[in-house]
């Protein structure tokens, strides 16, 4: 068993999971490990570790805490590029973690955090944030800015979702490439990134990540 003294863990479910249908759900959880795995190669010296658990739910766990709010952006684009009715509800929490062979059996008040902030979940907010309070005033400006996050990629297509989820990622490919590999034009790449706020969340994401 591993411990740090500060961690980002990510807990999430699939919204409305039973109307889905089964192999879109499938496909939903695949999305969703397979860029938990893509984020971990672009971060070789990070520990990130992911499960799928209770069947619809999953968890994130990142030793680098100031890429939560990037996973978080990256997971969600990972639901909704499978499907526009696709959605996951995710709650982030900062601070300690013991990490056994598995995060079943692991511990500390990140989970513990980002467990309750799930939990307290209601009305039209789908992502929340379990804090360290140990920086005065830091709390409640990262609630705030995760609340801004989820408000404005809630309202993406799974076109937007697909294209975001290329160029937020860490050390991403130019739109270019990107637009290249999805058999789209360079200008259709760049209207998509546009829309979907996408410049604006990259810089909001460099501001935080400097922070944390």
């Amino acid at each position: 068993m591993s411990q740090s003294s500060t961690w980002a863990v990510i807990t999430g479910d699939i919204v409305g999971s039973r109307q889905l249908e089964p192999s879109l759900f499938e496909d939903v959880m695949a999305a969703l490990a397979a860029t938990a795995s893509g984020l971990a190669e672009t971060r070789p010296d990070a520990r990130i570790v992911y499960e799928r658990y209770r069947g619809d739910g999953w968890q994130l766990a990142l030793s680098e805490p100031q890429l939560a709010l990037r996973a978080a952006l990256l997971m969600r684009a990972a639901v909704r590029s499978r499907a526009a009715k696709a959605e996951t509800r995710l709650a982030v929490g900062l601070g300690t973690a013991r990490l056994a062979d598995d995060l079943a059996a692991a511990g500390g008040t990140a989970f513990e955090r980002s467990g309750q902030a799930l939990e307290a979940l209601d009305g039209q907010r789908l992502w929340g944030y379990g804090g360290r309070s140990d920086v005065v005033g830091r709390d409640a400006w990262l609630a705030a800015v995760i609340i801004l996050l989820d408000e404005r990629s809630q309202a993406w297509s799974s076109r937007q979702a697909e294209i975001a989820a290329g160029l937020l990622v860490p050390e991403a490919d130019s739109i270019a490439t990107l637009a290249e590999a999805l058999g789209l034009t360079r200008q259709t790449v760049q209207e998509h990134f546009t829309r979907a706020g996408g410049y604006a969340l990259r810089d909001a994401l460099a501001s935080v990540e400097t922070t944390i």
